[in-house]
């Protein structure tokens, strides 16, 4: 039988319903059915992402969020409904224009080594988001006073918007206000960092094995290996340690779907995410559920990258890619997993604004684009404008099984549809993948976004010009200055206004064809009766906080 559900987001998930075939909700509670009674109170998981670093300012990758989300938090957190709530902070108060926050930090909050947390880790840690060569989400550090001067190397770290007036007083001073400016206080690049451990450690050390991280979240990482899985213990030093039910997280690294399968059939693992090649060994299981998910897979096709490739810098060409996929294909019989085909940006389900869903707000890419017909159309337009330039383009993509037959997929169907254009496949190990693709030198690849906070702009930011993450190096004046309009304090509490850029800004990249949706991701697992409490949170993955075994 199907698992009871609960929402854990009201307002944010309302509108899953639309996807009918789906059970709605982000976050499950599991009830138990019967079965047999645990060995011991410890969560066993498998995964098949392997992680590639536990540093919290360098990372971008869901697999490394997922572990690292475990073990580490900021100044508030989100409870078992998806609300904010306080956790370095006990409590906060803005000024007149939300411009200013002061934290408080709470009474005892101590680090895993017994240090205590401080209004300072914060300061040192946000100054390392904004100067780090190597952060990601370097970015984000603009939102505070002097941030990009403090970015771009013109202001020094002393001048950002973030002081320390005792060691249980953070003043927080904004650019400008921030409609959810609370929700990216849970995200991992704000959380706080020990200069004395950091130091101690050394910069070119911390995040690369246990010995060199601290916890301050529910669990501590005790054993890790990338390649063989991880280990988590409860953290005894943690501020909610009363309402953390379980002694620990073991989570093994399992590439192959069968043997991942017999772990869970013989009771060695207490849930197993399921790959399209076990959907129908499980899909009359009563330990199956079902959950819409709200990240968007795309193909990237560029010429603007350090290695050009003139290709796939004419639209036509592009357009012609675009429209020869049906991404139903995905969804429907390569992933079975609940993910469905897509040509939007924002996923459905994902933002609510006056009864309306963004998706329902747009009126737009609510249709498939697949057309073969207009997709040849586009096709001899382009070889006009090309010449004798071969119609032959490599896709990277990352070496899971899933990807490979994805793109295996979107190969065979581009070359059917697209006489004469050949598609060439370079798969790269996991590990190794989002690496080369920092390195802004694929014109072409498999690449997706994960909501980072609960709002549209997570989805935006990351293809601003000269954006770290915009791998394909999109560039277009109108849709920065869409971004940026949006993002200022004129629209802070203008969510029409905002929203109706965002509609622009949607249709300025997806009709661009740099960037090709393919689908919207589902999630699909069985889990072992004696499991409750285990949370998908829409903007952090899995929490582990929240489980109990019975």
């Amino acid at each position: 039988m199907q698992k009871e559900v609960t929402f854990m987001k009201k307002s944010f998930i309302k509108k899953l319903g639309a996807l009918a075939s789906i059970a709605t909700a982000f976050a499950l509670v599991l009830s138990g059915c019967g079965g047999s009674t645990a060995s011991n109170n410890t969560l066993r998981l498998v995964t098949n992402a392997a992680p590639n670093s536990l540093n919290h300012i360098a990372i971008s990758e869901v697999a490394n969020f997922e572990i690292v989300t475990q073990y580490l938090e900021g100044l508030v957190t989100h409870d078992a409904n998806g609300e904010i709530i306080g956790s370095m902070a006990e409590s906060w108060t803005a000024n007149a224009d939300s411009s200013e926050y002061v934290f408080k930090i709470r009474d005892g909050v101590k680090w895993s080594d017994g240090n205590p947390v401080t209004a300072h880790d914060f300061v040192f840690g946000w100054q390392q988001l904004a100067t780090s060569k190597t952060a990601p989400y370097g970015f984000m550090a603009a939102i505070l006073k002097n941030g990009q001067d403090v970015i771009d190397g013109k202001k020094d770290a002393s001048e950002l918007g973030v002081k320390a007036t005792s060691a249980t007083e953070l003043v927080v001073t904004l650019e400008e206000p921030i409609a959810y400016f609370l929700e990216l206080m849970s995200f991992l690049a704000f959380c706080p960092l020990s200069e004395a451990f950091y130091n101690n450690v050394g910069a070119e050390n911390y995040g690369t094995s246990v010995d060199t991280v601290l916890a301050n979240g529910p669990f501590e990482l005790t054993e890790y290996k990338s390649d063989e899985g991880w280990t988590y213990v409860k953290n005894a030093n943690y501020w909610d340690a009363a309402n953390v039910k379980l002694d620990g997280v073991d989570v093994r690294y399992v590439q192959e779907g069968s043997t991942a399968s017999s772990l869970y059939d013989s009771g060695e693992i207490d849930r197993l995410v399921l790959t399209s090649d076990l959907v129908d060994k499980y899909k009359d299981s009563a330990e199956l559920t079902k959950q819409p998910d709200v990240s968007i897979r795309y193909l990237y096709l560029s010429n603007n990258t350090a290695t050009p490739e003139p290709l796939l810098g004419n639209k036509n060409f592009r357009a012609a890619i675009a429209h020869a996929i049906d991404k139903s294909v995905i969804g429907d019989s390569i992933l079975k997993d609940g993910s469905i085909g897509a040509d939007y940006l924002i996923p459905l389900g994902f933002a609510e604004y006056d009864g309306k869903d963004f998706r329902e707000f747009s009126g737009k890419y609510n249709t498939p684009m697949f057309d073969v017909a207009k997709a040849q159309e586009y096709l001899e337009a382009a070889k006009k404008e090309l010449g004798d330039t071969p119609l032959t383009f490599t896709i990277a993509l990352p070496d899971t099984e899933a990807n490979k037959k994805i793109y295996e997929n979107i190969e065979s169907q581009v070359e059917a549809n697209l006489p004469g254009v050949d598609v060439v496949l370079n798969q790269v190990p996991n590990q190794l993948y989002y690496p080369q693709l920092y390195e802004l030198a694929t014109p072409a690849a498999n690449s997706g976004w994960t909501p980072d906070y609960l709002d549209v702009s997570t989805y935006f930011g990351v293809f601003r010009t000269n954006n770290d993450g915009n791998f394909g190096q999109f560039s277009d004046a109108r849709f920065d200055e869409l971004y940026n309009e949006s993002e200022s304090a004129a629209l802070v509490n203008d969510q029409t206004a905002r929203w109706t850029n965002y509609v622009e800004a949607e249709s300025i990249l997806i009709d661009s064809y740099s960037t090709i949706p393919l689908y919207q991701t589902g999630v699909m697992s069985v889990v072992k009766p004696n499991i409750k409490g285990l949370y998908k949170y829409p903007a952090a993955g899995w929490v582990y906080k929240f489980v109990s075994k019975e």
